[in-house]
This record gives C-alpha cells, structure tokens and sequence, in this order.
C-alpha cells in the first residue's frame, strides 16, 4: 500500500508524465483468495488496459536489490466438502453406512490423480473431522482439499478429476456435498506487461538487478483481473527486499528501503504503457 500511495503521489504532482488515465486499486481479502472477485462484482472498475500489481518475495526466491517482472503464480483452489451417511453401533456396522470409509476411498483416489504434464501439481486433503463416539458408526464428515496446478487448464483437468472421484463414492445412504470453494488463478503472462516491467527494473536496478522468475505453487488473487477479463495485459512485479526467513513467518522481517524501489520501478513501468 506504500508503495502505491507513492506512485499516486508522484503522478498527482506529475501529470505530464502519465500516458493515460491511472486507477488506484486498494483491494481487501487478498490472502483469502476473496478481494480481487469483490472489486470485480462491485462493478466500480472500468476495462483497464494495462494493470501492474507488486508482491515482496522471500530472499531465497529473489535476493535483495533485484527484481522479477512477473510472479509465476500457481493456479490454486480448495475445497469444503460434507459427507452424509447412515449412523449406527459399531457392533452392527452393516447396519449403517460409514462416512470414514467413503472419505479414505475419496482421499486414496485423490493421491492416484494423473495429469499429462512434467510440472509440479499436487492434490491433497489438509482437514477432516468425523465422529464424537468410539463406538457409533458417524454419519456425518467433513473435509478440506486442496489442489494446485501451474497453469489454469491444468486446474481444470484437476477439478474435473476430483469432482468425478468424489462423485463415485455416492449410495443411496452416502452423499457428497460441496460446501464452498475458492480459486486463485494462475497468473498468465503478458508480454507488453512483462516487457515494460523489465526496462523499470532495469532503469531502477541495472541490469544486474533483473532477474527472470521462478515458478511458485503459491496463489494471488491478482490474477482474476486478468482471468476475468477485467485486465487487457497485467503483470505482478517480483520485489527482492532481504525477506527472511519467508513469507507470513512469524518474525518475518525485510528491508524496508526496498520500497522505494518497488515504488520507483512501478512509476516507471507506467510511464512505460502505450
């Protein structure tokens, strides 16, 4: 946000040098996937041409005084999910249909997931909870999963998949019911973005300072302006400030000059856009 209250500063005191009209995004809920899609459904954003965001990058990613001219943003989306079955004693089992066995066929089904790909994807349950008693067959689960994937047709093929396994548990006494999800999509590069980008940091840092960057499984928002179509071209910019020891650690700690540069290479990558 510092970052971007200077770039709105230095344009307000230097209108000749804005090439067209600047629109300052303050978005809420980026680490719950949510902010982007609000500003989107509010209807307050006109078709942008050209959008450029900024995200500090832990120092064993991009070290200090450099920079990317895109984050390569993993598609990411998780899951909520009820399972309903029939309860009974766990002395007469057959008697009910027990939502612990659908859930450990769904999650065995999840781990034999095949995609026809050389890169990273992954799909895995991080929660779940069933039963109160030790000796009553549960009727009733629930679970979180989540999936990731490099780009978002790859995300695609992944849901398809998992939808499909957690559909073939069903009976007439189980039921599978999705109770929410949440997507960030894969950032998808934009060649004019990334190009006006790289002359920024080059202008800022020197050639040295230019990195190109390194795909991550970790998601941002940012990129539904673009999946949505909000956004002709967008790029996020990679900002190396010494950020140890990673991201939302507790005692996570950065140089705080590196903003002036972020600032810096943001307001040049505007002067940049045609």
């Amino acid at each position: 946000m510092t970052m971007i209250l200077a770039v709105a500063k230095y344009f307000s005191e230097n209108p000749d040098q804005l090439p067209g009209t600047l629109k300052v995004i303050f978005q809420p809920a980026e680490e719950t996937v949510t902010g982007a899609e609000r500003v989107i459904k509010s209807g307050q954003l006109p078709q942008l041409d050209c959008l450029y965001g900024v995200h500090v990058a832990a120092a064993n990613d991009i070290a200090g005084k450099h920079a990317a001219p895109i984050i390569m943003a993993a598609a990411t989306r998780t899951y909520w999910v009820t399972i309903t079955g029939k309860t009974a004693h766990a002395g007469r089992p057959w008697l009910g249909a027990n939502v612990i066995d659908a859930f450990s066929t769904i999650n065995e089904k999840f781990k034999q997931i095949k995609l026809d790909t050389d890169t990273p994807y992954s799909c895995i349950t991080t929660m779940f909870q069933a039963g109160e008693s030790s000796n009553i067959v549960p009727d009733r689960a629930t679970f979180a999963v989540d999936l990731r994937a490099r780009n978002n047709d790859l995300m695609n093929e992944m849901q398809e998949q998992a939808f499909a396994i957690m559909k073939s548990v069903e009976t007439d006494d189980i039921k599978v019911i999705l109770d929410g999800n949440d997507l960030s999509p894969a950032s998808i590069p934009s060649e004019p973005a990334m190009a006006n980008m790289r002359q920024a940091i080059v202008n800022v840092l020197g050639e040295d300072g230019l990195v190109e960057a390194k795909p991550s499984q970790g998601g941002d928002d940012f990129h539904f302006y673009a999946y949505d179509g909000i956004a002709k071209e967008t790029t996020m910019l990679g900002l190396g400030c010494d950020l140890k020891p990673g991201l939302h650690v507790p005692g996570m700690t950065f140089d705080r000059s590196a903003m002036f540069d972020g600032a810096k290479m943001l307001i040049d990558a505007i002067r940049l856009t045609k």
